[in-house]
């Protein structure tokens, strides 16, 4: 299993976030057992860094009956209420308000935390502080359409950091339909970080944590004198995009990060390396390496995450050298840390 505070870490990195790291007290993050204790936490203090600031504020259409003019005055509206019985008009306006669609989504994250039977006592009294100071922000039930209205620019990275986590935890609830109490998935939060975020996580690691090599993600690579035989062909060869391309002045790796169902890659000695992966890592290398040739000669390394177990695999063909690396994630994270970096020795 791993470990809380390093699931916190990898996902501070797969987000582009390290910075909020820092923003946790990392020792407190090691009592917790269960995921919705740390993003309840996370939640709670970020709801508070943010409303000491001024919670995000938007224009927004409001239709209300007022005792004088505000705005436009609809007086069809006015009419259909008979709001001048009551010497009163029906006027639509715009104002500022913290009612925008990221802040009803962390807020409804809250409220769906709030009332989760098993979150810590001390918890969930921060939650609830936090709900406190979302004053004027609607509940809302929360949906992967509703979380694909929200587009924030770069300045808000504090809040593209919280929407991450409330999207993760949406993810991972689960509401058991003959008691109707909710549960978060621990075993699914494990796989959606190994498998959907490591990549970024590898990407985002090496950019920061290390200053030898250039670090460029998804570069288009070509075939090696390609020649497609009549219409029916064109476009059907795939594209190549390994996932890292890492230049030095001595070397240029091409890393693809992989992930097992089980969690590792079996008994070291023993265990095989995926076919499919290990062929397709071949094919970014030699293509490269033929449509690239200045430079130091390519390598290949599949890089898998791991939970207790560890692999190296070391082997040349061609000319060309291929590695199989492993990181155990169930270590404490100043080992993932150093294992990490050691991955480019």
């Amino acid at each position: 299993m791993i470990p809380i505070k390093n699931l916190y870490y990898l996902l501070c990195y797969a987000w582009d976030s390290v910075e909020e790291a820092g923003a946790a007290d990392v020792q407190e993050l090691e009592d917790f057992d269960r995921i919705e204790d740390l993003f309840g936490t996370i939640l709670s203090r970020g709801v508070t860094r943010m409303a000491r600031r001024g919670l995000d504020r938007s224009y927004i259409d409001f239709e209300e009956e007022l005792a004088g003019v505000r705005g436009k005055i609809e007086l069809g509206e006015t009419i259909k209420r008979t709001s001048l019985v009551r010497q009163r008009l029906v006027c639509s306006f715009e104002d500022l308000s913290p009612n925008v669609i990221h802040n009803q989504i962390i807020a409804s994250t809250l409220d769906v935390l709030a009332r989760h039977k098993r979150l810590d006592r001390n918890v969930r009294s921060e939650v609830r502080l936090a709900i406190s100071r979302m004053r004027g922000v609607s509940i809302v039930p929360l949906s992967r359409q509703v979380f694909s209205r929200v587009h924030l620019d770069r300045n808000r990275r504090a809040y593209r950091f919280l929407i991450n986590v409330c999207r993760l935890l949406h993810d991972t609830h689960m509401v058991d339909q003959s008691t109707g109490e909710s549960r978060f998935i621990r075993v699914d939060l494990e796989r959606l970080t190994m498998w959907r975020v490591f990549e970024n996580v590898s990407a985002r690691f090496y950019r920061k944590e290390q200053g030898e090599y250039r670090v460029r993600a998804h570069t288009r690579g070509d075939w090696y004198e390609l020649g497609t035989r009549g219409p029916a062909s064109e476009g059907r060869v795939p594209i190549m995009k390994p996932d890292l391309l890492l230049e030095s002045e001595a070397r240029r790796v091409i890393l693809d990060t992989k992930y097992y169902k089980d969690g590792g890659l079996g008994d070291e000695s023993h265990a095989k390396l995926d076919s499919g992966n290990l062929y397709q890592l071949f094919a970014y290398v030699v293509n490269r390496e033929r449509t690239h040739p200045n430079g130091p000669t390519h390598e290949g390394m599949l890089l898998y995450p791991t939970v207790g177990a560890e692999t190296r695999v070391d082997f040349t063909t061609h000319d060309l050298r291929f590695q199989a690396k492993s990181v155990d994630l169930s270590r404490p994270w100043r080992e993932i840390h150093k294992a990490m970096l050691g991955v480019l020795n």
